[in-house]
């Protein structure tokens, strides 16, 4: 009886240690409130939405899971997934489509992460708005889904990769990160013909941070190829309403129908996407300055053709006391369509957070955005947001 103690005593004592090295917490977001978001086109055509309830307001509503391991001898091993929070009653589900690595770190050598986060270019944006990295209209995030505000790129700096990234230590408040992107499938036969060769978001980023007393500073770059070859359809069958009808291979169905028993054709595609961008801040005691500059472009290499886009801003957060935060932000730039077509475009925004602790803060946020191509007229955006935002 007294060995079946002891055992059961050190099989406890070797649990508790091992639970004391590694350590597992579930951590959040909600950010709830009343919003309300005005467009109107070019054409005159208006559209307002208003809604209370969960939000895209401060911070984007989240769930996630991440937890950390001592390896011993200075290694430490992690993981974090992390998945949005549905923001209307319309959308329903939960999908881990945030954040899902996992990182090796050595005190002397760097950090490991292998997995899918924001891309380096993305990460420029979010620490160096004025706005918290807010989702009201009005600043350049890369992320807008109004089609009356700035452009529709592709691969913009909103990107979020699929990555194996090396972050070095810091070494005079300077550090290096550098990305390898690869999504990349190839299919070649018995007889060595290849049948297919499609690449998505593939290539490489790297990014230069510094970070020292007032001062701070971050560039990324990013170059990533995304092709395909074209395949022809297979044959099937074609639904449209009750009426089914067959269809022969390489042959598509026609607009409103469904296709079943078969797939559709998949057109060639060969894109390179290049994202640079550029952020600073100096906190001077009353107040902190910020500015950005981005630099995207996306080159179709089977037409020959290239969309582009700059944008550059400025802003400013003001602690008129220790609880509460002032803050306001200028965006300007333009794009160029493959045809050639030139879009100007502005945001604003102005905004106040105050915290009534560590994790709970109240705000309100007013947006304005201006898009205009060349020889049509002008698309209006503005949005505002008041809520409350609670980290858990």
């Amino acid at each position: 009886m007294k060995k079946s103690l002891l055992a059961l005593a050190a099989m406890g004592a070797f649990v508790g240690a091992a639970h004391a090295q590694s350590s597992v917490s579930v951590y959040g977001i909600m950010d709830t409130g009343y919003s309300q978001e005005k467009n109107k086109t070019a054409a005159g055509a208006e559209t307002t939405t208003t809604g209370v309830g969960l939000l895209r307001g401060l911070a984007t509503s989240r769930l996630g899971f991440r937890g950390t391991e001592d390896l011993g001898g200075g290694l430490t091993a992690g993981f974090q997934m992390e998945g949005g929070v549905p923001v209307t009653s319309a959308t329903t589900g939960f999908a881990f489509d945030r954040h899902q690595f996992l990182t090796l770190s050595s005190k002397s050598a760097g950090s490991l992460l292998l997995g899918r986060t924001d891309a380096l270019v993305k990460t420029v944006f979010d620490a160096f708005d004025a706005g918290f990295s807010n989702n009201v209209t009005g600043a350049y995030d890369g992320m807008s889904t109004s089609a009356t505000e700035f452009s529709t790129t592709a691969n913009r700096q909103g990107q979020r990769d699929s990555v194996i990234r090396y972050t070095s230590p810091t070494m005079g408040g300077v550090n290096v990160l550098a990305d390898l992107l690869q999504n990349n499938v190839t299919t070649v036969t018995a007889a060595g013909v290849t049948t297919a060769d499609t690449q998505t978001a593939s290539g490489y980023s790297i990014a230069l941070r510094y970070a020292q007393g007032p001062i701070a500073a971050q560039i990324a770059h990013r170059n990533a190829k995304t092709k395909n070859a074209a395949t022809a359809s297979t044959a099937g069958s074609c639904v449209t309403g009750a009426t089914v009808s067959a269809i022969a291979a390489g042959s598509d169905c026609a607009t409103g129908s469904t296709r079943i028993a078969g797939t559709a054709s998949v057109t060639a595609a060969e894109n390179d996407a290049v994202n640079t961008s550029f952020g600073a801040s100096y906190n001077f005691g009353p107040a902190m300055v910020m500015a950005q500059y981005f630099d995207q472009a996306d080159v179709n290499k089977l037409t020959n053709t290239e969309v582009k886009e700059r944008a550059y801003a400025f802003g400013v957060r003001v602690p008129v006391t220790k609880t509460a935060t002032l803050f306001a932000s200028y965006t300007k730039g333009d794009a160029t369509s493959a045809t050639l077509v030139t879009t100007d475009f502005s945001g604003m925004q102005f905004g106040a957070v105050y915290d009534f602790s560590k994790r709970t803060s109240a705000y309100g946020i007013y947006g304005g955005a201006k898009k205009q191509q060349t020889g049509s007229g002008e698309a209006v955006a503005s949005g505002l947001a008041a809520g409350i935002r609670h980290t858990f």
